[in-house]
């Protein structure tokens, strides 16, 4: 029998546990937050503030760790940022291969600037280059940043 750390994820229980880990975390912020399966495209999770009753929207990129050959922090691949909205956050999870995933909370305008940048300068050199985009956060501004969405819910209350 294969114990649990021995099983090999895959990219869905990679994706599963992230959206998960995610709307725990929420709920324990004072949150309710339903995870949607993959019946919608532009976010994984929506969520409301208890006090507020704000909603909020949530995407989630999870990664189980990334080999740094280039020296930078973990990255995640997304393809193209369709839907910006004041209220839709990205929450870039890293399962990193210990108990405790680091999360990384930013407002989707922010991912989608960074990531089209850095596109525009890839594709100068690699015209023949697929659409995925690569979001890295390599001053960890952002790293459990959940008061971006509190606050976010507060102004709006």
């Amino acid at each position: 029998m294969i114990s649990s750390n021995e099983k090999e994820l895959t990219k869905s229980n990679i994706g599963n546990s992230g959206e998960y880990f995610v709307s725990a975390e929420l709920e324990r912020r004072c949150f309710e937050a339903a995870v949607l399966g993959n019946n919608c495209k532009n976010f994984d999770i929506i969520a409301y503030h208890i006090k507020t009753h704000i909603p909020i929207f949530i995407q989630v990129k999870s990664t189980k760790g990334y080999k740094k050959k280039d020296k930078r922090k973990t990255k995640w691949l997304m393809s193209k940022c369709k839907l910006i909205r004041d209220n839709l956050f990205y929450i870039m999870v890293d399962l990193n291969d210990v108990n405790t995933p680091q999360y990384h909370i930013i407002p989707s305008k922010v991912v989608l600037k960074q990531t089209e940048e850095r596109h525009k300068e890839f594709i100068k050199t690699h015209p023949n280059a697929n659409d995925m985009r690569e979001f890295f956060d390599n001053e960890n501004k952002y790293i459990n940043n959940w008061e971006i969405l509190i606050d976010f819910c507060k102004e709006r209350g």
